[in-house]
């Protein structure tokens, strides 16, 4: 790539976090980040997770906020991640940000990238992984690059990554992988996507409809239940919900 561009050195534990937040604060329209983990608690230093709270307070001011996760090694704290990205701050809060777990393919395994993509102009290429430990204890270098090619060829990645489906990556946990949710026409980051209070997993093992909230496993699917109590409410009638295929 050619051309004028600009940089940042962002150096671990020197001063990259306070030029990670600067980098989300500085957006206006879209992040997009695809990150090996995210931790939600920070246990050194911190207190509150300081990268948290830059992307709400981006999210707060209408940009658009995609996260892509390594499902690899998936458990609970990847898990609570996604969940605080699709149910409390789409779900509850009804801003535009949206999860998902990345699906491997025969060539990649793993997401091992800690990229971000600001507004289509800043890309940011680091070994800094998005925890406490990484930003505080470790020696992690960065670098972000302003120039918009590079930028759209970092974004053909992201959505290749992004876009891919299988039969096993589950993001929301409700026993449905993210193809099976495509093919259904369900929500696949909100575990009941009808709001009847029962998983869209629970639904279709009991032959009834994910997407009616009148048709729930307590029923036998023809409708007039009363739902269940494990969950309460659907996602919301907005455009920051995905629904289906893209």
């Amino acid at each position: 790539y050619e051309g004028p561009f600009g940089a940042r050195l962002l150096t671990c534990p020197d001063d990259c976090i306070q030029s990670l937040v600067a980098l989300i604060d500085e957006a206006d329209n879209t992040l997009d980040i695809s990150v090996q983990y995210f931790d939600l608690g920070w246990h050194w230093g911190y207190g509150d997770n300081p990268l948290i709270e830059a992307i709400e307070r981006a999210a707060n001011r209408s940009v658009s906020v995609r996260l892509l996760i390594n499902g690899y090694y998936m458990n609970d704290d990847i898990q609570e991640t996604v969940n605080h990205f699709n149910h409390r701050l789409n779900m509850t809060d009804g801003l535009s940000v949206e999860a998902r777990i990345m699906a491997p393919s025969d060539d990649i395994t793993k997401l091992h990238d800690k990229n971000m993509i600001v507004d289509g102009e800043w890309s940011l290429f680091s070994s800094i992984n998005w925890g406490s430990n990484s930003a505080l204890r470790n020696r992690e270098m960065g670098l972000a690059i302003e120039h918009v090619g590079l930028a759209e060829h970092q974004t053909l990645i992201f959505e290749e990554d992004w876009n891919r489906l299988d039969t096993s990556t589950d993001t929301d946990g409700d026993g449905l992988s993210d193809e099976e949710e495509a093919n259904l026409g369900t929500y696949p980051d909100f575990p009941d996507s009808d709001g009847d209070g029962f998983t869209d997993g629970e639904e279709v093992d009991a032959g009834s409809n994910p997407m009616d909230s009148a048709s729930t496993p307590q029923d036998g699917g023809d409708g007039g239940g009363d739902g269940g109590d494990c969950l309460s409410g659907g996602p919301p009638d907005n455009d920051a919900t995905a629904q289906g295929d893209d």
